[in-house]
């Protein structure tokens, strides 16, 4: 992932870029000099903005990413990796044996290049201390990249605007979609590559032997879509707003819903407000259960459309497929959503409420989502509730309440029943 980042802090995840990566390359970072001062001025030029005066560059040999890369394991980034892999359970992505920081450990070996919050530009290469003017040509188009990203960071304070996120995954995705749009279209730009490359991921662009099949479906789109979703984005608003509209969005990290739709940035569109104010009694049910809310925030159009899919096979141009019609266009009509995670000792439960434009469009996600949701399962009708009992979880369905959708996926039956309840009642 050229912009590697370390999804750690429970307040700020997915969020600190290689935080401690001082040390375990075989080239420590030196300031950029000479050529590559050079390059980080034609980089800056192009982009429209001054180029940080104290970047440094490392190189970091393939067997020593993950170390550089991701730090030393901690108690809270064990904890947030536990959150997070509880999460994606329940949503389908991950089965019970699987775990995000595996996941997120075995994608290191294929990075090229990730840049530190620290003010360091990494580059993966064979070569033991290798200098930076004998980069190779690919390389070299991972250095532009990163240099876009440490401008961004310079400029617009990302892992502060990380922080400000929290467990926010729309928003995170999001604004990961505009740093890695804006640095893959403006890294095509400087190097005259037709198409943007994904520099520093190690992935082809497009389906080839090299795309992502050693991790789950739905984390492979999710880890596509900054730079599939992201490059269209960022080339539809520099044609329409150029660089001050682009520039705007790292200040105000937008919704997937506009990454998908770039269309709706010339109306102004903008989402529905849905808070915790809109799960009255939620925490009086569930305390009794011995669970408390460990997260909370916005899952967003893309994770909602990721959720229908499913385990779905994911090629990284998976929009132009007609089987995922489907799902895309059900996930469409979102206008804003919140959910809960709510853990005890051997239970847990999501709860979310999906507001749609319309109550049409809020029926053709619940449809949708039913459909996936009993395939497979077990399915019990309690009156209004539909319970389905799957591999992730117990899955409580019910019929949109005007435009909204409440859901809940839980462990066993008790947890998912208690969490939904109340909300019908208020």
């Amino acid at each position: 992932m050229a912009l590697a980042v370390r999804r750690l802090l429970p307040l700020l995840l997915l969020a600190a870029l290689a935080l401690g990566a001082c040390g375990g390359g075989p080239s420590g970072p030196q300031p950029v000099s000479g050529e590559m001062e050079e390059l980080l001025a034609e980089v800056a030029e192009v982009r429209g903005l001054e180029a940080p005066l104290d970047l440094r560059i490392g190189t970091v040999t393939p067997d020593n990413v993950a170390g550089v890369y991701l730090g030393e394991s901690t108690e809270l980034q064990e904890t947030v990796y536990r959150k997070w892999t509880r999460l994606y359970q329940l949503l389908g992505f991950l089965t019970g044996d699987q775990h995000m920081g595996e996941i997120e450990r075995s994608l290191t070996s294929n990075y090229a290049g990730f840049y530190s919050f620290e003010g360091i530009l990494w580059i993966v290469t064979e070569e033991h201390g290798v200098a930076p003017k004998d980069f190779s040509p690919y390389e070299r188009e991972t250095v532009v990249h990163e240099m876009i990203h440490a401008i961004q960071d310079h400029h617009f304070s990302l892992s502060a605007k990380y922080q400000n996120l929290g467990w926010n995954l729309d928003g995170y995705l999001a604004f990961t979609a505009v740093i890695e749009g804006d640095a893959e279209v403006h890294t095509a730009r400087i190097t005259g590559n037709a198409e943007p490359t994904m520099a520093g991921t190690g992935y082809d662009f497009l389906d080839g032997p090299n795309w992502i099949t050693d991790v789950p479906p739905a984390i492979a789109r999710e880890f596509a879509f900054p730079y599939v979703a992201g490059v269209a984005w960022a080339r539809e608003v520099l044609a329409t707003q150029g660089l001050e509209g682009l520039n705007s969005y790292l200040n105000r990290p937008p919704s997937t819903s506009l990454i998908l739709h770039p269309e709706l940035v010339e109306l102004g569109w903008r989402p529905d407000r849905v808070s915790t104010l809109d799960f009255p009694g939620l925490r009086a049910s569930l305390l009794p259960l011995g669970l408390r809310a460990s997260a909370l925030g916005s899952l967003g159009e893309f994770l909602l459309l990721n959720y229908l899919l499913g385990n779905a096979p994911a090629p990284s141009d998976w929009r132009q497929d007609a089987w995922t019609q489907t799902a895309i266009e059900a996930a469409a009509g979102w206008s804003g959503d919140f959910y809960f995670l709510y853990e005890g000792i051997a239970q847990r439960v999501l709860v979310a409420r999906v507001r749609f434009v319309s109550e049409e469009d809020a029926r053709e996600f619940a449809e949708a989502q039913r459909a996936v949701a009993t395939e497979g399962a077990d399915v019990v009708q309690e009156g209004i509730l539909t319970l389905a009992t799957g591999e992730n979880g117990v899955t409580v369905l019910l019929e949109p309440v005007g435009r909204d959708v409440i859901f809940a996926i839980g462990s066993n039956a008790e947890v998912a029943r208690a969490a939904v309840e109340p909300l019908l009642e208020g």
